[in-house]
C-alpha cells in the first residue's frame, strides 16, 4: 500500500517530468505507476505540495511545484500563504509564541517558519496541532507574534489602514496568483453552457453532489477533467457554493477577532 509521502513524491516527480494540465491526467499517470488515488486526494496533495498552474509556450497551462529545498530560505509569499491558511490562533507569553493549527498541520507551519530566516526567531517545536516558537529575548514573544507582515492593518482616526506601502504592494502583487486557478466549463447534460467554475472546487465534488451555480441548484452528473456535466437538482438537501481561491485569503488577526466577536454576540441569548 502506498503511503501519503510516497504518493506525494510520485506526484512531484510526475509533474516535474510530464506536462500535466489536469487532475484526471495526473490520476492516469499515477495509475501507470501502480498508485491508486481519488481526485479529491490528488487535489489535496497538489495543495499541500504548493502546486501552481503556469503557462507554457503554446498557451496551455500545466502544474508546477516550486522547489523549496529544506536548506533554502522560504520566500515571504510562501510563508505568508502558509501562515494565512493554517494558523488559527496566536498567543504569546514572555519570549514564547504558541500557534494553533488544524490537526496534523503544525509541522507544515513549523517547516515554513524554520526556513523563513524570520528576525528574532530562534526555532520552533511542532506537535500535532500546536507549534511553539521561541523568540530572542531582545525581541520577545509579543513582538514576534505581531510581526509586521501579519499585522496587516492598523486603526487610526476611526479608519483602517494597511500597515505600510511595502505590505500593500505585496498584497497587490499576490492577487493574480490567488485568482489564477484553472477553470472548467459547466454544461447541461442535454446541451447548453452555463459558464465556468474553478477546477479546485469541482474536483472536490463527487458524482451526485449538489451545488449552486448561476442562480440554479445543480447536481454533478460527471466531471471529465475539462467539463462538469450537470443536471438541475430538485432535492431539498443543502447546496455547496463555489468559491474562487481568493475565498481562502487569510483574515488578519484583528479582523478575525472582530468576526469571532460577532459570532459570539449572535450566539448569546437575548
Amino acid at each position: 500500500m502506498t503511503t501519503k509521502v510516497q504518493r506525494q513524491q510520485a506526484v512531484a516527480r510526475l509533474i516535474a517530468t510530464n506536462p500535466v494540465g489536469s487532475q484526471p491526467q495526473l490520476l492516469e499517470l499515477l495509475a501507470g505507476e501502480g498508485i491508486s488515488a481519488t481526485q479529491a486526494t490528488v487535489s489535496r496533495d497538489l495543495d499541500e505540495l504548493g502546486a501552481v498552474k503556469v503557462r507554457v509556450p503554446g498557451g496551455e497551462t500545466v502544474y508546477a511545484i516550486p522547489e523549496f529545498a529544506p536548506a533554502r530560505i522560504a520566500p515571504e509569499d510562501h510563508l505568508r500563504r502558509v501562515m494565512g491558511e493554517w494558523v488559527a490562533e496566536v498567543r504569546s507569553s514572555g519570549h514564547l509564541v504558541v500557534l494553533r493549527t488544524p490537526p496534523g498541520c503544525a509541522h507544515v507551519v513549523g517547516s515554513a517558519l524554520d526556513r523563513s530566516n524570520l528576525p528574532g526567531l530562534l526555532g520552533t517545536v511542532a506537535g500535532d496541532d500546536t507549534l511553539l516558537c521561541v523568540a530572542d529575548e531582545d525581541l520577545g514573544g509579543p513582538a514576534l507574534a505581531a510581526y509586521p507582515d501579519y499585522a496587516r492593518i492598523k486603526g487610526r482616526f476611526g479608519r483602517w489602514y494597511v500597515a505600510g506601502p511595502a505590505i500593500a504592494r505585496k498584497h497587490r502583487m499576490g492577487i493574480g496568483t490567488i485568482a489564477g486557478d484553472a477553470t472548467v466549463e459547466v454544461k447541461w447534460l442535454r446541451g447548453g453552457r452555463l459558464g465556468t467554475v474553478e477546477e479546485s472546487f469541482v474536483s472536490r465534488l463527487k458524482e451526485g453532489d449538489r451545488f449552486l451555480f448561476a442562480g440554479r441548484p445543480l447536481v454533478l452528473f460527471r466531471f471529465d477533467g475539462l467539463t462538469a456535466w450537470v443536471k438541475r437538482s430538485r432535492s431539498p438537501a443543502p447546496l455547496q457554493v463555489p468559491r474562487w481561491n481568493g475565498g481562502r485569503m487569510p483574515l488578519t488577526t484583528l479582523r478575525a477577532e472582530a468576526v469571532l466577536d460577532l459570532v459570539r454576540a449572535a450566539t448569546q441569548p437575548g
